[in-house]
């Protein structure tokens, strides 16, 4: 048997009597779909399910200047050490993102009194009052 395979974004066009039946499906109501070959899932099924478990992000390709202890650092473990790296790289991404979320969720006071912790927003605030 022989394997037919395709290259990334070319794709052969459908024939008319394909396309007919892929837009019949589309036009197709939720109430006129038959479920009855579906076996029925319980919650205790989907209790260890993981959103994103299959995920794989985009990859590009880039070139960059490590610091050569760096890269060493990185290889030192073995084989993997670009995977090791983007791993580093999104953990820094997403606690960078996190902690902007967290400040644009937290009030500071003005710039006149210094705090090294940010004060979080009170629930009731006084009433503003002109001071001039």
């Amino acid at each position: 048997m022989s394997m037919v395979k395709h290259k990334r974004g070319t794709s052969s066009t459908l024939d008319v009597q394909h396309e007919a039946e892929l837009k019949a499906l589309a036009n197709k109501s939720d109430e006129d779909i038959d479920y009855s070959d579906i076996p029925p899932s319980s919650d205790e099924q989907w209790s260890n399910a993981e959103r994103g478990k299959f995920y794989r992000p985009l990859k590009t390709q880039a070139s960059v200047r490590i610091d050569a202890d760096v890269m060493e650092w990185l290889k030192r473990p073995g084989k993997g050490y670009q995977t090791r790296l983007n791993a580093i790289l999104r953990e820094a991404m997403l606690r960078d993102q996190n902690k902007k979320i967290i400040q644009a969720a937290t009030w500071r006071p003005s710039s006149k009194i210094t705090s090294s912790t940010p004060q979080t927003l009170p629930e009731s605030l006084p009433p503003a009052t002109e001071s001039r």
